[in-house]
C-alpha cells in the first residue's frame, strides 16, 4: 500500500473508522492515526498489505501479534482492540498513544537521567515479566517498540509480532533455527537460531538501558564489559555499582545471567512486589531527620493557594488518637469534600495506602517519608493531604490538617475544635480554608451527612461493604445514613449502585429505577464528578442511550483519570453492553484495569477481570482476579459463581469432576448466573453440562410462579442455542405439567413462530389463540408486539389493536416505554418491506436498535432487540447486501442479552456468508468453526445446519 494512498484503508474500515494520517512505518507494516466514528475516538491502525506473493508465516505472526498483545492485559503494554484481515488488506487496531518512542526522544533529547532509566526498566521489565509469566517472549525489544506516553508518565512496550508462544505445542511460525529481530539489541542464542526463553528479552532490555543512559546504541553482542565502561563514559556518569547491575544479563551464555526478568529487576530497582520507591522506605525514614534538619520541611502558612489546573491531592490516612477510629472515615470525608474543588484530581487514601506501606504517620519523619514516596509516585506537582484527630478534654475533638509540595512547603490550617457530631463541619471548613476562592467557584456545598460520627461510620462502613461485593449489607449502612439525614444525596447515589449490582439479570425489576428516584430530589447536593455520573446513568435509564452513557463516561474519565468509580461504570458498561454499540471486550479489560489498578480490593472490578479472562481463554489471569475475588468476598451469590468458575475451568480433573456432579447443591443465585453463561460461544464442553444441569436444577427448585418462568426461559434458550430440538419438544409438552405460567409459554410459542426459529407441533390456529390471549396484558410491551407481529397477516384488526397499546405505552414515564418504542419501530420496518421499500426498512431498523430498556437488556424475551436485527439481517441477504448483513448481525456472536441465542441458527450462517462475500474469509471460517462447536450435539433441523459449518469451515 503507498504511504499517501488511503483510499483502499479507509473503504475497509469505512463502517468503524475514519483514516487520518499516516504516522510512521515499521517491520511488520504501516500506522495510521484514525477515529472511531461512534465513539469519536482516537486509535491506531496497523496495517499489513497482502500481496498474492506474501507468505502464509507473515500473514500467521500478524495475527499472532494482535492475538499475543490481547493476551496481556498490562498497563505498561499496549494492547489490541480488533484485528481484521478483508481480502488484501490485514489489520489491527490498538489505542493511539501520544507520545513518541524512546528511540525518537534519545534522538530529539540526547541521553535520559539515571532515575529516568530506572523507571523504563522497572515498568518495561515488569510488562516483560507478566507476559513471560504466561509463556510469552516478545523477541525484539529495542527503543523504537518502547513509547512513552506523558500524559501517564509511563513507558509501554508494543510491537509483539515476533512474538513467540512458548507453549503451543504446533508453533511452527518462529521455529528454532528462524532468525528474527534487530542486531544490535539480539542476544547471541538468538542471533545462532537456537532456543529462546524470558532471558532473551532481558539481554535486549539491557542494551536498550544502556543506550539510553549514553545516547549510544552498543555494537552487536558487545558484552558486558563494554556497557559498564559506556555507562561509566557517559554525559551523566552512572555509578558503578549501578552500571554493573544494569549490565548484568550482557553476557554470552543465558546461564549466567539472572534467571528471570523479576530476579534482574530485584537487583537493579528491587523486588517487584515491592517498588524501589516503596522499598526504600526504611532507609527514607532513617534518613529524614537530617533532611529536616537541612531543608525548611515544615513552613507554616496561614495564606489559602488557590488549587492549580489539574493539580493532584493524595490523601494521606489521618492519625488518630481518639478511641473512635476515625483514620479511614476522614480521609475519605475529605476526599468527598475535595471533589467540589474544580481541576484537583484525588489520589484516595486507600491507593495512598499501598505507596508509603507500613510507615508510621504519626511521626513527623515518617510522614515526611510518606510525603516523598507520594511525590514520587504520583509526581512533584502532586500535593499531600494529611493530618490527625485527637481528643481533648470535655469530650471535645482537635483536627489539624496540612497541605504539604514539593520542596518543603506546607500550608497548614487553624486547628478545628469540637464536639464530636461537629466533626463533618470541622472537614469542610478546613476544606474552605485550603481550596476557598476555588470551592467557591464550583458552588461549593459540604458533602458529609448530617447525623454527626454515626453517619460518616455508616457512610464509610457502606463503601467498604460496597466495594467488598456486600451489597445487602452496604445498602442497609446507607438506609442508616438517609434515616439520619435524608437529604444526603451521595448516599442515595451509592446506593442506587448497590441496588444495581446485587440486583439478578433474571430477576430485573423496577427497583432498579426506583433507586434513581431520591438521587434525582438531590442532584445539586453531588459533587461535580458524581453528579456527571449521574447524568450518564439517567441517559442509560431515562434514554435507554447506551452509546451514550457510555460516552458520557469516557468524558468523565478523561477530566477525573484517577475517579475509580467512572472508570469501574465505564467497563461496567462496556462488559455488559459494549456489543451493542460496538465495543470490544478487550475495551471493557483496560477501563476494568485502570480501576483494579486504583483500588485492587474492589471486588467487582476483580470479578469482572475474571470473567473476562475466563471469556478469552486466558486462564492465568482469571485465576489471579478469581482468587483475589475469593480473598475479598467469599460468602455472596457472586462469590459462590466465582468458585464455580475457579473449580471447573482452572483446577481441572477431579475437581471439575465434583464440580458437575454437585451443581444442584450451588446457591440458585449462583446457578441463575452460570446458567446465563451458557449463551457464551467460548464455553468448554464440560461447561455446557453444567449449564444445562443448573438449568434443570433450578426447574426442579422452582417453588413460585416466577421462579418456573425463569428456569423454562433458561432451559428454552440454552436448548435452542444448542441446537438440541429434541429438548425443545420436551420443555413445551412438560411445561404444562411443570406449571410453567401460561403467559410465559404463550410468549415463546409466538415469539419462535413469528420469527421463523422452531416448528413447534402445533397448529396455526393454536399459536393465533396464544397471540390473542397475550393481549390481555396491556402494559407488556412484549406482548402486544408478539401479537401485532403473529396477527398482521391473520387478525388485522386486533393486529391494529396491539399497535395501539403499544403506542400508548411508549408514552408512558416507564422503561417499558423505551422497549415499546424500539418495537413499534420494528412493526413500521415490517411495513416498509411489505410495501418494497427495503432501504426505508434497513433505516428504520437501524434506527430501533439505538435505544435499549436497559436493565431487561441481559434476560429479557426480545430486550436486547435481537428479532429486529434478525428481520433486518435476512431482509439484507434477501437483497444481496452483504455490508448490511455483516452490520445487523454482528452482536449475534457475543450475545449482549440471553435469548439472543436463540436465533444463531439463522444469523450465524448468514453473518459467515456475508463475511466471506466480503472478503473476510478467515473470519467467516473461524466463525463457523466456533458456532459447529456449540452444536456438537444438536438434534433435528441443526445438524443439516452443524454439518454444513463444520464442511464449509475445512473441519472434517
Amino acid at each position: 500500500m503507498p504511504e499517501a494512498d488511503f483510499e483502499h484503508l479507509q473503504d475497509v474500515v469505512r463502517h468503524r473508522y475514519d483514516v487520518e494520517a499516516l504516522v510512521g512505518r515499521g517491520g511488520m507494516g504501516a500506522v495510521y492515526r484514525a477515529r472511531h466514528v461512534s465513539l469519536d475516538a482516537p486509535v491506531a491502525i496497523k496495517v499489513l498489505p497482502v500481496p498474492a506473493s506474501i507468505g502464509e508465516d507473515e500473514l500467521a505472526r500478524f495475527r499472532r501479534e494482535a492475538m499475543l498483545a490481547a493476551r496481556l492485559p498490562n498497563p505498561h503494554i499496549v494492547p489490541v482492540y480488533e484485528f481484521e484481515i478483508r481480502g488484501d488488506l490485514a489489520y489491527l487496531v490498538m489505542p493511539l498513544i501520544e507520545g513518541v518512542s524512546l528511540a525518537q526522544r534519545l534522538s530529539a533529547e540526547g541521553p535520559l537521567p539515571l532515575a529516568e532509566v530506572r523507571r523504563l526498566v522497572e515498568q518495561i521489565g515488569g510488562a516483560l515479566a507478566f507476559a513471560h509469566a504466561r509463556g510469552i517472549i516478545h523477541r525484539d525489544v529495542k527503543p523504537a517498540n518502547i513509547l512513552w506516553e506523558p500524559a501517564n508518565s509511563r513507558w509501554l512496550i508494543t510491537d509483539f509480532g515476533i512474538a513467540r508462544y512458548v507453549r503451543a505445542e504446533d508453533d511452527a511460525i518462529t521455529s528454532v533455527g528462524a532468525v528474527l529481530g534487530t542486531p544490535a539489541y539480539m542476544a547471541p542464542e538468538q542471533a545462532a537460531g537456537l532456543e529462546l526463553d524470558g532471558r532473551t528479552d532481558m539481554y535486549a532490555l539491557a542494551a536498550t538501558a544502556c543506550e539510553a543512559l549514553t545516547g549510544r546504541r552498543l555494537k552487536p553482542l558487545a558484552g558486558r564489559d563494554t556497557a559498564v565502561q559506556a555507562m561509566l563514559a557517559a554525559p551523566m556518569p552512572v555509578p558503578p555499582k549501578v552500571a554493573a547491575l544494569l549490565a548484568l544479563p550482557l553476557v554470552a551464555s543465558p546461564d549466567e545471567r539472572p534467571p528471570t526478568m523479576d530476579a534482574w529487576l530485584a537487583q537493579v530497582t528491587g523486588p517487584r512486589d515491592r517498588p524501589w520507591w516503596r522499598r526504600t522506605a526504611v532507609m527514607l525514614v532513617a534518613a529524614a531527620a537530617t533532611i529536616v534538619a537541612g531543608i525548611t520541611w515544615l513552613v507554616s502558612s496561614t495564606a489559602t493557594p488557590p488549587a492549580d489546573a489539574g493539580t493532584v491531592i493524595a490523601v494521606v490516612p489521618f492519625t488518630d488518637g481518639t478511641a473512635l477510629g476515625l483514620s479511614h472515615s476522614l480521609a475519605q470525608a475529605f476526599e468527598d469534600e475535595l471533589r467540589w474543588v474544580p481541576d484537583v484530581q484525588i489520589v484516595p487514601a486507600a491507593t495512598v495506602e499501598e505507596v508509603v506501606g507500613t510507615l508510621d504517620l504519626s511521626s513527623p519523619t515518617g510522614l515526611d517519608s510518606a510525603t516523598m514516596l507520594v511525590l514520587a509516585r504520583f509526581g512533584a506537582g502532586a500535593r499531600v493531604l494529611s493530618g490527625a484527630i485527637v481528643a481533648e478534654a470535655a469530650g471535645s475533638l482537635r483536627l489539624s490538617v496540612q497541605l504539604r509540595q514539593a520542596g518543603g512547603r506546607t500550608t497548614t490550617v487553624p486547628d478545628q475544635r469540637g464536639v464530636p457530631d461537629s466533626l463533618a463541619s470541622s472537614v469542610a471548613r478546613a476544606v474552605l480554608r485550603l481550596f476557598g476562592p476555588a470551592a467557591g467557584e464550583a458552588s461549593y456545598r459540604p458533602s458529609l451527612p448530617g447525623g454527626g460520627l454515626e453517619a460518616m461510620g455508616a457512610l464509610r462502613a457502606g463503601d467498604s461493604l460496597f466495594r467488598a461485593a456486600a451489597y445487602d449489607a452496604a445498602i442497609a449502612r446507607y438506609d442508616r445514613v438517609l434515616a439520619l439525614d435524608s437529604t444526603y444525596a451521595l448516599a442515595a447515589f451509592k446506593r442506587m449502585f448497590a441496588e444495581v449490582l446485587r440486583t439478578q439479570p433474571t430477576r430485573a425489576s423496577r427497583a432498579v429505577r426506583s433507586a434513581l428516584e431520591p438521587v434525582r430530589r438531590y442532584r445539586d447536593n453531588l459533587d461535580p464528578m458524581n453528579r456527571a455520573l449521574l447524568e450518564a446513568y439517567e441517559v442509560l435509564v431515562a434514554e435507554g442511550d447506551v452509546e451514550g452513557a457510555h460516552q458520557r463516561v469516557r468524558d468523565l474519565t478523561d477530566r477525573y483519570p484517577l475517579a475509580v468509580d467512572a472508570w469501574f461504570v465505564r467497563g461496567y458498561l462496556e462488559f455488559y453492553f459494549g456489543p451493542l454499540f460496538g465495543t470490544p471486550s478487550t475495551l471493557a479489560r483496560w477501563s476494568l484495569g485502570k480501576a483494579e489498578e486504583l483500588d485492587p480490593g474492589f471486588a467487582a472490578v476483580r470479578g469482572l477481570l475474571g470473567w473476562i479472562a475466563l471469556l478469552e481463554g486466558d486462564d492465568e489471569i482469571a485465576r489471579t482476579h478469581l482468587r483475589a475475588y475469593l480473598a475479598i468476598d467469599s460468602t455472596s451469590t457472586w462469590a459462590a459463581l466465582a468458585r464455580l468458575g475457579d473449580s471447573l475451568r482452572l483446577r481441572g480433573g477431579r475437581v471439575a469432576l465434583g464440580t458437575l456432579r454437585r451443581v444442584e447443591d450451588r446457591p440458585a443465585g449462583a446457578l441463575e448466573l452460570f446458567a446465563l453463561a451458557g449463551a457464551s460461544l467460548q464455553l468448554e464442553p464440560a461447561e455446557r453440562l453444567l449449564v444445562g444441569d443448573a438449568a434443570r436444577a433450578l426447574r426442579d427448585r422452582a417453588t413460585t410462579a416466577a421462579e418456573r418462568a425463569v428456569a423454562f426461559r433458561l432451559q428454552l434458550g440454552n436448548a435452542l442455542g444448542s441446537g438440541r430440538g429434541a429438548t425443545v419438544d420436551t420443555l413445551f409438552r412438560e411445561a404444562p405439567r411443570r406449571n410453567v405460567p401460561l403467559e410465559e409459554l404463550d410468549r415463546a410459542t409466538v415469539l419462535l413462530a413469528a420469527t421463523r426459529l422452531w416448528g413447534r407441533p402445533m397448529t396455526e390456529g393454536d399459536v393465533t389463540e396464544a397471540a390473542r390471549r397475550l393481549m390481555a396484558s396491556p402494559n407488556d410491551p412484549t406482548s402486544q408486539w408478539l401479537a401485532a407481529r403473529w396477527l398482521q397477516e391473520r387478525d388485522r384488526a386486533r393486529a391494529q389493536q396491539a399497535r395501539q397499546a403499544l403506542r400508548r405505552i411508549t408514552g408512558t414515564r416507564t422503561g417499558e416505554a423505551l422497549l415499546a418504542r424500539s418495537l413499534l419501530g420494528d412493526l413500521e420496518a415490517q411495513d416498509h418491506v411489505r410495501a418494497g421499500d427495503t432501504l426505508a426498512a434497513f433505516t428504520r431498523w437501524a434506527a430501533a436498535t439505538t435505544r435499549f430498556q436497559f436493565e431487561e437488556v441481559p434476560f429479557g424475551l426480545v430486550a436486547s432487540l435481537w428479532p429486529l436485527r434478525l428481520a433486518w439481517a435476512r431482509t439484507a441477504a434477501a437483497r444481496g447486501d452483504h455490508d448490511e448483513v455483516v452490520l445487523a448481525t454482528a452482536t449475534f456472536e457475543v450475545s449482549p442479552g440471553f435469548m439472543d441465542q436463540v436465533a444463531r441458527a439463522i444469523a450465524l450462517p448468514l453473518r459467515a456468508d456475508a463475511l466471506d462475500a466480503t472478503g473476510d474469509r478467515l473470519a467467516a471460517r473461524e466463525l463457523r468453526r466456533r458456532y459447529a462447536a456449540v452444536l456438537r450435539d444438536a438434534t433435528g433441523a441443526w445438524v443439516a445446519v452443524r454439518d454444513t459449518l463444520l464442511a464449509r469451515s475445512g473441519a472434517s
